[in-house]
C-alpha cells in the first residue's frame, strides 16, 4: 500500500507534460512521412503524364513522317550521309564575312579536314543557318598561305570554294566561289562559267586564314549540299592542290543531307506542351528536329538553385530524318 495522500507518477503534472511532449514530437515525424508520400504520389503522377505525352508525340511524329512519304519526299527514305544541321536564325544576317551573327552557335560548328592523319592538313569549320527562304553558311578556313586568283577569267588559279548542289541524273551541279581580293565573292558554274546572281557572299582574311559568309535560296539546295575548300599552294595551276570537303562533291548520292527543325512538327507538339514544359524530338544523330515549349524557373531553393519542371527528350527511330 502506498502512503496515504501520495500521488503516483502517472497522476502527476510531470507525466502529463511528458505525454504532451511526446505528442508534439510525433507531429514532425508524421508530417515527414506525409510529405514523402505526397512527393512520391506527385512524382508518379508526373511520370505518368510524361509517358502519355511521349506516346502522343510519337504518334504525331509518325504522322509527320507518313505525310512526307505520301508527298513524295524521297530523301525521307534515304540514310543520312554526314548530316549537316541548319540552325534557325532569328535576326537578319548581314553578309560581311564576320561571325557576329553566329556567336551563339560557334560552339556547335562542324570541323572538316583534308586528312585525318595529318594535323597540319587543310581544314575548315562550318555553320549552317536558315531564315525565311534563305540558307546561310559561315565557313572558317585554316590556311596561313592565302593565294588569290590572278584575274576574273582564272578563278580556279587561287584559293576557292566548291559548292555542290543536287543536279539532274546522278551528277551534281558544282559552283566555284572565289575572289581576287578580300570582299564580295563571285559564284560561277564550274562547267559553263556563268555567274550565279542568287549565290552571294563576302570573303574576309583572318589570323589563321580566311572566312566566307554565303547566302543562297533554300529552293536550290533541296536539303542536300556539300562544301569543299580548295587550297592552291602555288601560282602554277598544274601543281597539286589540297581539298577538304563535307562529303563527296561529284554524285548526288554522296551529298550531305541538311537537317532542319520541322515547323509542322513543332506546331503539332504545341498542342501537347503546357505552360511550364518542353518537348524536344531528336533523331538518331541527336539533332533536334522539333521543339515546343520552354522551361521557366518557378522558385529558388534555400541554396539558391532554381526549381524548374522536367523536360522530355524523345529519340525517334527514324534514321533518315
Amino acid at each position: 500500500m502506498g502512503e496515504p495522500g501520495k500521488r503516483h507518477f502517472y497522476q502527476g503534472l510531470r507525466f502529463k507534460l511528458l505525454l504532451v511532449s511526446l505528442t508534439l514530437l510525433a507531429i514532425p515525424w508524421s508530417g515527414y512521412h506525409y510529405l514523402n508520400d505526397m512527393e512520391a504520389f506527385l512524382r508518379q503522377t508526373q511520370e505518368q503524364q510524361l509517358l502519355e505525352r511521349a506516346e502522343m508525340a510519337a504518334k504525331l511524329l509518325h504522322l509527320e513522317m507518313a505525310d512526307r512519304l505520301q508527298t513524295g519526299d524521297q530523301l525521307a527514305q534515304r540514310p543520312l550521309i554526314n548530316a549537316l544541321y541548319a540552325h534557325p536564325i532569328e535576326q537578319p544576317v548581314q553578309l560581311d564575312g564576320y561571325p557576329d551573327e553566329w556567336q551563339m552557335l560557334l560552339g556547335q560548328r562542324r570541323h572538316f579536314r583534308a586528312s585525318e592523319s595529318n594535323p597540319a592538313a587543310l581544314s575548315f569549320d562550318l555553320l549552317l543557318g536558315f531564315r525565311d527562304d534563305w540558307l546561310y553558311l559561315f565557313i572558317d578556313v585554316t590556311d596561313p598561305a592565302r593565294l588569290y586568283a590572278p584575274s576574273e577569267d582564272k578563278p580556279a588559279a587561287g584559293d576557292h570554294l566548291l559548292l555542290a548542289l543536287p543536279g539532274r541524273g546522278e551528277r551534281t551541279r558544282q559552283y566555284l566561289i572565289g575572289t581576287l581580293a578580300p570582299g564580295w565573292v563571285v559564284a560561277r558554274d564550274l562547267h559553263s562559267g556563268a555567274a550565279q546572281a542568287d549565290i552571294r557572299g563576302e570573303w574576309q582574311e583572318t589570323a589563321r586564314g580566311y572566312s566566307v559568309e554565303l547566302r543562297l535560296p533554300l529552293q536550290r539546295v533541296a536539303n542536300q549540299l556539300s562544301v569543299g575548300v580548295v587550297d592552291i599552294n602555288t601560282s602554277d595551276p598544274a601543281a597539286p592542290s589540297s581539298i577538304a570537303s563535307t562529303s563527296g562533291l561529284q554524285l548526288n548520292a554522296n551529298l550531305s543531307r541538311i537537317v532542319r527543325p520541322s515547323t509542322l512538327m513543332a506546331q503539332r507538339l504545341n498542342q501537347l506542351t503546357k505552360t511550364n514544359g518542353r518537348i524536344r524530338v531528336i533523331n538518331q544523330q541527336r539533332l533536334v528536329i522539333a521543339q515546343s515549349g520552354g522551361i521557366k524557373p518557378l522558385a529558388s531553393s534555400p541554396g539558391g538553385d532554381p526549381v524548374s519542371y522536367t523536360h522530355l527528350t524523345l529519340p525517334t527511330t527514324i534514321p533518315s530524318w
